[in-house]
């Protein structure tokens, strides 16, 4: 699908109410990642909507059957909504999405309302349904509802009983007072704080998780490697089976068992951490330690004893003949290299298979030049413990 048509295809639907707010912007839509098919509200065999089959992935989780085609989704949701709108059995509305409270953005004069039983057609409370937009990368696509009312009921004035007004009759006909209800409170998974109030807690919480960081008793040995592996698997698509078996879908921290947890890393380190020759890596602009990092991680688990042997005639083929000749000399005998021949091609074809022990290139590199870190407790012991509480 074209840039144009994939945003065409996002864009909302009419306006169905005068409450509906503009629920998600094209450039959202167009946001390039993947949704599980479990999300889907619509009719999936008949949406067009093309859903690809993860065979590595646990049969019957949320990544076994994923989409890319984001704006088709989007768009097969958002239809799906509608429909329920205007063919459903109970009165609702569409509105936006809240990331922060994770819930519909109520319209001026509504509040939210824990009820159990399914709504009647002519009751004053609302279904309102927000689809959460394809930039939020976890949750993308998926349809929330809740139920709403107006904040303030007004009462039916009182008609005396000697008034015999037809309005009046019809009104209590087709409105009759219902009984005063108590009022009812916010979810208790809504908090009211405002947006002030929120970049506060951050900076409160900010400090204390550094404070937290930088304790020897929270930030134990097993600690910080989850943590590190936390914060490197964290946000890549890639990687999101290894930071799902740490954290879990109700927020459960595990920490795996030394072994398991070597695995993780490795597994991740392996999908991400690749060598970039030296002639390449002026084509793309990275610091020259950002490079180095597979070298220092290849030396720290020995890569260079698991290198296939390199004298072959494909990689030979790239080796200057004054380099063969140094390497004959090197690493074969004495009564070896006399019988040598003497023409480069020659000399490729009869180094072939002698030199199986031959490590072109060693993994490592010189580290930065920079004050070495130095842990403030260590020494005489006398650095403050932070709280522990």
């Amino acid at each position: 699908m074209g840039q144009i048509s994939m945003k065409i295809s996002a864009l909302p639907g009419s306006v169905l109410s005068e409450n509906q707010q503009t629920w998600t912007s094209v450039s959202a839509e167009c946001t390039a990642h993947r949704i599980p098919q479990d999300r889907a509200i619509f009719d999936v065999a008949t949406s067009g909507v093309v859903f690809d089959e993860d065979l590595f992935a646990e049969p019957g989780s949320p990544e076994q059957f994923t989409t890319g085609d984001i704006a088709g989704f989007m768009a097969a949701q958002l239809a799906a909504v509608q429909d329920r709108i205007q063919n459903g059995d109970e009165p609702a509305m569409l509105l936006e999405y809240s990331p922060m409270a994770q819930l519909p953005k109520l319209p001026t004069g509504w509040v939210f309302v824990e009820r159990k039983e399914p709504l009647t057609p002519r009751s004053k409370h609302k279904r309102a349904y927000a689809i959460v937009p394809a930039n939020d990368w976890m949750d993308a696509g998926r349809v929330v509802d809740v139920v709403i009312k107006p904040a303030t009921t007004a009462k039916a004035a009182a008609v005396p009983a000697t008034t015999h007004n037809a309005d009046a009759i019809e009104q209590e006909e087709y409105e009759p007072e219902l009984p005063a209800e108590e009022p009812e409170a916010l979810p208790d998974d809504v908090c009211q704080i405002t947006k002030a109030g929120y970049d506060m807690l951050a900076d409160i919480r900010n400090e204390a998780l550094h404070d937290a960081l930088r304790s020897p008793l929270r930030m134990t040995p097993e600690k910080a490697g989850v943590a590190l592996l936390i914060a490197y698997v964290a946000g890549r698509y890639d990687l999101r089976e290894i930071l799902a078996t740490i954290v879990s879908p109700e927020g459960a921290i595990t920490t795996p068992d030394a072994n398991t947890f070597a695995a993780m890393v490795g597994e991740a380190l392996a999908r991400t951490i690749n060598l970039t020759p030296l002639h390449r890596q002026n084509q793309v602009h990275r610091s020259a330690e950002a490079y180095n990092a597979a070298e220092w991680i290849g030396a720290i688990v020995n890569a260079d004893g698991l290198m296939p042997p390199v004298d072959t005639p494909e990689f030979l083929s790239c080796v200057g003949g004054r380099t063969l000749q140094t390497l004959a000399h090197d690493h074969l005998p004495k009564a070896e290299t006399a019988e040598m021949p003497a023409k480069v091609a020659d000399l490729r074809r009869w180094l072939c298979g002698r030199m199986p022990n031959w490590v072109p290139v060693h993994f490592g590199a010189p580290g930065p030049i920079s004050d070495q870190w130095k842990n403030p407790r260590d020494g005489n012991g006398d650095a403050e413990c932070p709280d522990t509480r």
